[in-house]
């Protein structure tokens, strides 16, 4: 009997070192006689759920930064970009400017003045500082604000608004109307700044009157602001044409001999035409 309890025993051992070779049946073995016998796979996936967890987090972490790698790029000034900062300063003298500022810029870029006769203060002024980065910005055209922020900085926006030409303009930024630099008139206003609001003459017509033709000079019959006459003209009738028309070329033509009372209008189109002369379709 004792030989049978002992070839039993033998027996139940060698089966339970045949079992518990593997981790998993080892566990399920041990588990099944005894309490509290740690689960070795809990703690694998437990360090497989810190690492899942672990690496969400980074990519959360770089989907945040994301847009900071989106920032648009820099600007840069050529010389400084190229570093021949000696184009500018004087590195004998603590980086003073070579020259003033009112002939350095024009060593490189062009000298508003040949092109138009009205200057925008800072570049009469030739502080283009005032407006421009000397080295580097986020913006194009090395501008130190956007839009009309700096547009503003210098100009009252009440005194903006009120001109009544600008009460309907509010989505629209200064430089869509004036050149920022300079023009052929006080206002700084570009070839097709009138266009912004106005029919384009010459997009329907073949001949345009020249001042509608220059695209800066409507200026020349109408007032930009305010008038008392129709159409906010500067003056009324034919005294208008006759600024620039010379009125005996105009009564000596035998065209006009017998039509010395008669508005210039009442034949003419003031804008344009599809007739060279710019006759109405039905003069």
């Amino acid at each position: 009997m004792k030989k049978i309890f002992k070839y039993c025993t033998l027996g139940f051992t060698i089966l339970i070192f045949f079992i518990t070779c593997s981790p998993k049946r080892s566990y399920e073995v041990k588990s099944f006689f005894f309490d509290g016998v740690p689960d070795p796979f809990k703690k694998e996936e437990e360090a497989k759920r810190v690492v899942t967890d672990t690496l969400t987090e980074l990519v959360d972490y770089l989907a945040v930064l994301e847009p900071v790698k989106k920032e648009p790029e820099w600007y840069t000034h050529k010389p400084w970009f190229d570093r021949t900062c000696e184009k500018c300063h004087d590195q004998g003298q603590m980086g003073k400017l070579t020259v003033p500022l009112k002939e350095l810029c024009f060593n490189c870029h062009e000298d508003f003045n040949r092109y138009y006769p009205d200057l925008h203060g800072p570049v009469a002024s030739a502080n283009c500082n005032e407006c421009h980065e000397p080295h580097k910005s986020r913006l194009a055209g090395l501008l130190l604000e956007e839009s009309n922020d700096l547009c503003l900085k210098c100009h009252d926006l009440n005194r903006v608004y009120e001109t009544p030409l600008h009460e309907t303009i509010a989505d629209k930024t200064c430089v869509s109307c004036h050149n920022p630099h300079g023009g052929q008139n006080k206002y700084l206003l570009r070839a097709t700044s009138c266009y912004e609001c106005h029919d384009n003459y010459e997009d329907k017509f073949e001949y345009t009157h020249g001042p509608v033709q220059s695209g800066t000079y409507c200026f020349t019959c109408h007032d930009e602001h305010a008038s008392e006459k129709p159409k906010l003209l500067l003056q009324s009738g034919n005294e208008l044409c006759l600024t620039c028309h010379h009125k005996d070329d105009v009564y000596n033509n035998i065209r006009h001999i017998d039509s010395k009372r008669q508005n210039c209008i009442s034949c003419h189109d003031p804008h344009a035409s599809n007739d060279i002369n710019l006759l109405n379709q039905n003069p």
